[in-house]
């Protein structure tokens, strides 16, 4: 009789320490669940919660990235002197906005394949950098509709981006 009271006894004290872990694991699962929907949620508004801890962005900068590409995923924010650029996927081409602190667009820039840069680019990076790589090549396109054409270029570790007209005249290089 003993052994069969302490076998219900420790029956029972086993299935209430597993309804405790089970209530436990439930609420961890829920909050989680949580997490993730606040994250997708910010991300739906043009918010990454990493990016806004390490800068401050405007509101109005936000909302500027919505209504002009609502379609972008997911945007990262970094600060260019008084502007903020937001990078991010626009229909799987990375693309990148950057905007003044009254969400006025600045400029665009758009990866671009190679095949349709202006053929004067590529003619001065084989011609003066030959030992060099194109590693990245993009449109950008400001809030005046100039156009230019940067192009990333890598020998032995070392980058630097080459910038053109949109003729594909030689206008700066940035190392």
């Amino acid at each position: 009789m003993k052994n069969t009271l302490a076998l219900i006894i420790i029956a029972f004290m086993t299935m209430n320490m597993n309804a405790q872990k089970t209530e436990k694991t439930e609420k961890n699962e829920k909050t989680e669940k949580n997490e993730k929907s606040e994250k997708a949620e910010k991300n739906d508004k043009g918010e990454n919660e990493e990016d806004a801890k390490a800068i401050d962005v405007p509101q109005v900068v936000k909302a500027a990235v919505i209504r002009d590409f609502a379609n972008a995923e997911k945007p990262k924010w970094e600060k260019e002197g008084d502007n903020y650029e937001a990078e991010f996927e626009l229909n799987e081409v990375e693309t990148s906005a950057l905007y003044d602190a009254n969400g006025n667009l600045l400029e665009t820039e758009t990866e671009v394949a190679k095949s349709t840069l202006p053929a004067a680019c590529l003619t001065y990076i084989t011609k003066n950098y030959p030992n060099h790589k194109i590693s990245e090549t993009c449109k950008i396109t400001n809030n005046k509709k100039t156009v230019k054409y940067e192009l990333e270029i890598k020998a032995k570790g070392k980058k630097m981006d080459i910038i053109f007209d949109d003729k594909g005249n030689f206008i700066s290089k940035e190392e």
